[in-house]
């Protein structure tokens, strides 16, 4: 088994291509099943998801098989991963991205008359949230991100403008701006505080921009980020 050093030699020099694994290095290191030259598998227990990284297709059913788990959701680093996946466990669903690494702040300066504040986990806005921007998530699940890790609002003018938080392998997510209030910065301004949090926390900030969502690509184009070049997939 290769220790962490080795796996960031061997497969981590296009850094937002790897961020999700180095994010896992950091926070879960037991969640390593099987680590060699010829690929990595992570498997986070709780949330029954697994990580390929670095394998070719027949090798990534071969450890996938011979580690015997049966994961509901899978990220994969390469078409061949997805395919040995999808044949492997029979998944249906796909989601292609690109992973963005955000190594420093952009900086943003808050908009006018905004504040970010942490959200109670309320009904109401539990309520709020999930009417709103759910990404696929059970109301049960936004309930227990809200009671955990949390949710962040923006709050311009004393009404709350737009929300961000984190999804289970630890990618900013659940960007979301009110209508009236877009075009203001206030998405960029929720990316960016995310940002200092989790930097603040020794944590690696990063995300995951679905292929079709042009909007969130300009976005992080105009804060000064570049999406790793090679896509990675969801497989659900």
């Amino acid at each position: 088994m290769l220790d962490n050093q080795s796996i960031r030699r061997l497969f981590g020099k296009d850094k937002a291509h790897f961020a999700i694994i180095e994010y896992n290095l950091r926070e879960c290191e037991d969640s390593i099943v099987y680590a060699e030259t010829d690929g990595v598998l992570m498997y986070l227990k709780e949330e029954d998801m697994a990580l390929l990284y670095g394998f070719n297709k027949d090798r990534a059913k071969e450890v996938c098989e011979e580690s015997g788990i049966k994961p509901q959701l899978v990220f994969c680093s390469s078409c061949e991963e997805r395919e040995a996946c999808c044949e492997l466990f029979g998944f249906k669903n796909v989601k292609e991205c690109w992973q963005v690494l955000y190594e420093k702040s952009a900086d943003i300066k808050a908009p006018k008359n905004t504040e970010i504040i942490k959200m109670a986990p309320t009904k109401e806005n539990l309520e709020f949230i999930y009417s709103r921007h759910n990404n696929g998530e059970t109301e049960s699940k936004i309930r227990e991100i809200l009671q955990g890790r949390g949710f962040y609002a923006a709050v311009t003018d004393g009404k709350i403008s737009g929300f961000i938080s984190t999804h289970d392998e630890g990618a900013i997510g659940f960007l979301f701006v009110e209508k009236e209030f877009r075009k203001m910065g206030i998405g960029s301004y929720l990316v960016d505080y995310m940002i200092k949090k989790l930097s603040s926390e020794g944590k690696v900030a990063y995300a995951n921009v679905i292929t079709d969502n042009e909007a969130s690509y300009r976005m992080h184009l105009k804060m000064g980020y570049i999406p790793s070049d090679k896509k990675v997939y969801w497989c659900l």
